[in-house]
């Protein structure tokens, strides 16, 4: 259609050069051009609405000869749970879904002289993407979206770990797609490292939740959540990543995995609180799980002893594709008396990072949230 409009237009064009008048162009809205435009014979191009009027006959513009065929495609969007009730017309769908990112555990409240621990991150959601027909679609289908966990909150008992995060949901189209949730992140240890949680994955269970020091399985083995150690990277289309564990020395919290994918692809764990050494001595929270985009890794910032994590990163329309998923958020950082949260998860399905330790006397840093869920539907005509 489009090739028949070009050739009617430049038939058109240079049926009326030969003529000796004229295509004319300008917006006009949804109206013809008035009587006073043009000399008879001419041709006029409405730039509003792409319609073209002419030939131009005793003083009066014509119906339009061509109207543009209707747009191919339409995009929606759902942020929570609703139904997808398909425009008249269509003929497939493109789907992609994310589920909810895990939350982060909040650090140790720990004696001085005493190794006190960070929270674990949590697991980044994993993603799900279908194409599918009209006639698979039916009349509509029921959508689902995952909501992000809960942090753990501030632990206020002297000598007690820190509280574990909540898992993140799983979202669903109907019974045609699922995208699973990320695993929760462990509370803070005394004198023992916390677990990040696992990721999500596509059409497969949530990840794994970290128990004490170990870290949560990521769905498929893939993703999974750092045992006191890094979280792992998500290595395959859909899986997210881990988020990382504090190690049991008491050091810098861990980073959340990683990943290269970039868009259409899983989201990434938080990272592992601060904690305190056996010397009294503070240190930061680990990075958000990072994902590259066009040669740039983008993730939650650590917060630096005392501070709180940085949120991870939620791509704004025109920052980046429509597609691309949530980071980890970074961990907050170890203080004897005023540790940091660990950073919220970024949308859609960014997992929380864990939150910094305390020593006796002071709340530890609470666990950020993990992410919602999110659905793209594109819809071909």
């Amino acid at each position: 259609m489009k090739k028949l409009i070009l050739a009617f237009v430049a038939f058109t064009f240079f049926t009326a050069a030969a003529l000796a008048q004229t295509m004319l162009s300008g917006s006009t809205g949804s109206s013809a051009p008035v009587a006073s435009i043009g000399k008879e014979g001419d041709y006029f191009f409405n730039l509003s609405t792409g319609q073209v009027y002419g030939p131009k006959a005793f003083g009066v513009w014509p119906t339009p000869a061509i109207t543009p065929p209707p747009a191919t495609a339409s995009t929606q969007t759902f942020t929570a749970n609703g139904t997808y009730t398909p425009t008249s017309g269509m003929k497939f769908v493109k789907v992609w879904l994310w589920g909810g990112g895990g939350a982060g555990g909040s650090g140790a409240r720990q004696a001085a002289a005493t190794i006190g621990t960070g929270g674990g991150g949590g697991g980044g959601a994993g993603c799900a993407i279908g194409f599918f027909s009209a006639a698979q679609i039916g009349a509509s289908q029921s959508i689902t979206i995952g909501l992000g966990g809960t942090g753990g909150p501030a632990q206020t008992v002297d000598s007690t770990a820190g509280v574990n995060g909540t898992a993140g949901g799983h979202s669903t189209f109907g019974s045609l797609l699922r995208a699973g949730g990320g695993g929760f992140g462990s509370g803070g240890g005394l004198a023992a490292g916390s677990g990040g949680g696992g990721a999500g994955a596509t059409n497969a269970t949530a990840g794994g939740n970290a128990s004490g020091a170990t870290g949560g399985t990521g769905s498929f083995s893939i993703g999974s959540g750092g045992s006191a150690a890094v979280g792992s990277n998500g290595s395959s289309p859909c899986s997210g990543s881990g988020g990382g564990g504090a190690p049991a020395a008491g050091t810098a919290g861990n980073n959340g995995g990683t990943s290269v994918l970039g868009p259409s692809s899983g989201a990434t764990g938080g990272a592992s609180g601060g904690s305190i050494t056996a010397a009294n001595a503070t240190s930061a929270g680990g990075t958000g799980g990072a994902i590259f985009y066009n040669g740039a890794a983008f993730g939650g910032a650590s917060g630096a002893a005392g501070a709180a994590g940085g949120a991870g990163v939620t791509w704004t329309l025109g920052a980046g594709p429509l597609d691309m998923p949530g980071t980890g958020g970074g961990g907050g950082g170890s203080s004897v008396a005023t540790p940091g949260a660990g950073g919220v998860g970024g949308f859609p399905g960014g997992g929380g990072g864990g939150g910094g330790s305390s020593q006796n006397g002071a709340a530890s840093g609470a666990g950020g949230n993990g992410a919602d869920g999110y659905a793209i539907i594109q819809e071909i005509f």
